[in-house]
């Protein structure tokens, strides 16, 4: 009789509630424990099993990282046996979170026992990742408390996965490590161990933009870990783009972490570094301009890494008189058109939407994308407006790509980044009006499918908000404010009623990179070139002075102070041919630090 007959022979017995009676004397695994030490204790998996069990961590509890469903949270599909000296064990279940079909495998039923999972407690050292991965404990899992969700500040849940049938992992939180399945230990089921626990930034990728004209752009890595004083705070490689007028401005990795693209935003040049052979010395490898021609779409935004190992990019505008529609692309692994990731170029916006494009969110559990506006190319690019900016907000459906509902939330808002809460399935999320210096939120509470659109906060007058983010628990929300200079802390505990916590003041704050303990916040200070040099409000001018700034949060009790002894200062510095101001806009963080799908 194989695994599978067993234990589906065990769980009927354990129904009829006789479970004593199957299988011989219980054991508790070990790091050798496999296929046979699975067949040989059926009785250990017929009972006793819960979703989302509380683990006593150093006197407090914790769950596993997971959506909270029924007032517990868990990885979806998934139910515990606690075990004695810090192993448990589980089955893995081809369901996803409230109730999703197949969310696993695409070839297994829904439903389906694919997996008997060996967990271990215990912490994260690259001498521990070496031996568990020897052992056959392919991945590691978070835990948070109960109460606050806060993460456990060394330990972690270490997993062997041992297949009870054969199938394909081609689904769930990460579809691009997709692989078939046979019965025994699985090697390779979201293998992790790579990526140090608790995770700490070691350097970062700052996009430069010349300024004068007689140099490219480029990215430049900077030294970001305490550890190593000579590099902390400074440019260590600079990595120049081939010609001159990209405008670098959002970029973003493919999903294993190997290659960075870089768009130009003005040039339509689409650049790829590669960070697999020396990331703190990436170069570019290769780059072309047949984006705009192929696809008929101009001005690349946001770079989303796909599960197939390309891109998804918004395109703000296109190749047309009036510079409109916006839409998106889908590109493959060397940044070539292969598709509209939605409608194509040439279309009636009026007919099918959206008008306008700048960025886009996803929430995959819902089945549902956001897009944002911020103006056409013809009327946003040449200088500060209020009147061409954009007054859309679109809700799509992820699966059609089709637009289902178009909110428009008022004339000069020009609503810029996409930010759906963390919260696994969550229907709620926010946006940054710049026009007109508010902070939307939409929600989907009664799970309807139409989204409510609502200020969630009204800033001072001319705050000119010009990107948002969220801490990793969504318990902050930051605002940072490119007119009124400060970046802003909210406590959005409850997301309906942001209270102001702290602000903290940064000249010309501009885009945030929040550290993924939530205590380091990078925040650079260009918004665009042509913004940069508009003289806004009258005699104000934001082309000197330019650099990266770090500010220290206080995320236990809320707070915020600017670190006195970290800042990269770009108003003098050395460029491809002269020396003189780079304008810095986003910053990213280095390979060793995992983020979620659609993270950009």
């Amino acid at each position: 009789m194989d695994v599978k007959s067993i234990l589906a022979s065990c769980l009927l017995v354990a129904a009829l509630g006789t479970a004593a009676s199957c299988g011989d004397e219980v054991l508790v695994p070990d790091e050798t424990s496999d296929l046979e030490w699975v067949e040989s204790n059926p009785r250990l998996f017929s009972f006793g099993f819960e979703r989302g069990p509380e683990f006593d961590l150093d006197g407090e509890d914790y769950f596993m990282n997971g959506p909270l469903e029924d007032g517990v949270r868990d990885i979806p599909g998934h139910d515990w046996r606690l075990l004695g000296g810090g192993w448990f064990i589980g089955r893995h279940f081809n369901t996803g979170p409230f109730g999703l079909p197949q969310w696993w495998s695409s070839d297994a039923d829904d439903g389906q026992l694919l997996f008997i999972v060996i967990g271990k407690v215990d912490t994260w050292s690259e001498e521990k990742a070496e031996w568990y991965k020897s052992h056959g404990f392919s991945h590691y899992h978070e835990f948070v408390t109960v109460d606050d969700k806060t993460p456990h500040p060394s330990k972690v849940a270490w997993f062997k996965h041992i297949a009870v049938d054969s199938f394909t992992v081609d689904r769930g939180p990460k579809p691009w490590m997709a692989h078939a399945v046979t019965p025994g230990v699985d090697p390779d089921f979201m293998p992790n161990g790579k990526y140090a626990y608790p995770p700490r930034e070691k350097f970062l990728y700052a996009g430069c933009v010349d300024q004068g004209g007689a140099d490219p752009d480029f990215i430049a890595v900077i030294g970001a870990d305490p550890e190593e004083p000579e590099t902390y705070g400074q440019i260590i490689h600079r990595a120049d783009l081939p010609g001159l007028g990209d405008e670098i401005h959002h970029y973003g990795t493919n999903v294993f972490k190997t290659k960075l693209l870089v768009p130009g935003l003005f040039s339509g040049r689409m650049h790829i570094l590669d960070l697999e052979a020396d990331p703190r010395h990436p170069e570019v490898e290769s780059y072309h301009d047949d984006l705009i021609p192929d696809s008929g779409y101009t001005v690349p935004h946001t770079v989303i890494g796909w599960p197939d190992g390309g891109y998804v990019v918004t395109m703000i505008g296109s190749n047309s008189a009036t510079s409109g529609p916006g839409g998106m692309v889908r590109l493959d692994a060397d940044a070539n058109f292969i598709e509209p990731f939605g409608p194509p170029a040439v279309r009636d916006p009026n007919v099918t939407p959206p008008t306008t494009m700048y960025d886009v969110g996803f929430n995959r559990i819902r089945g549902k994308m956001i897009t944002t506006s911020f103006g056409l190319p013809a009327n946003v690019a040449p200088g500060i407006t209020i009147d061409g900016l954009g007054t859309d907000i679109y809700v799509w459906d992820l699966k059609t790509r089709e637009v289902t509902q178009v909110e428009n939330i008022g004339p000069g808002t020009g609503a810029l980044e996409v930010r759906w809460l963390h919260e696994p399935g969550s229907t709620i999320g926010y946006t940054n009006a710049p026009g007109t210096s508010e902070i939307w939120m939409w929600e989907d509470q009664d799970l309807d499918g139409h989204y409510d659109f609502s200020v969630a906060i009204a800033l001072p007058p001319l705050s000119v908000p010009t990107d948002i983010l969220l801490s990793k628990d969504d318990k902050y929300l930051y605002v940072s404010n490119w007119v009124a200079s400060n970046v802003m802390q909210y406590d959005i505990t409850d997301p309906f009623d942001p209270q102001l916590i702290d602000t903290v003041d940064i000249p010309f704050s501009q885009m945030m990179r929040l550290s993924p303990d939530n205590k380091r916040m990078y925040v650079t200070n260009s918004l665009l070139s042509t913004w940069d040099d508009t003289e806004f409000p009258a005699g104000v001018y934001r082309n000197e002075d330019y650099g990266v700034y770090l500010v220290d949060i206080d995320h236990e009790d809320g707070g915020m102070s600017l670190n006195e002894d970290f800042f990269v200062d770009l108003s003098n510095v050395q460029k491809k041919n002269t020396v003189g101001p780079a304008r810095p806009h986003q910053v990213f963080f280095d390979p060793g630090i995992a983020h979620s799908f659609g993270a950009h």
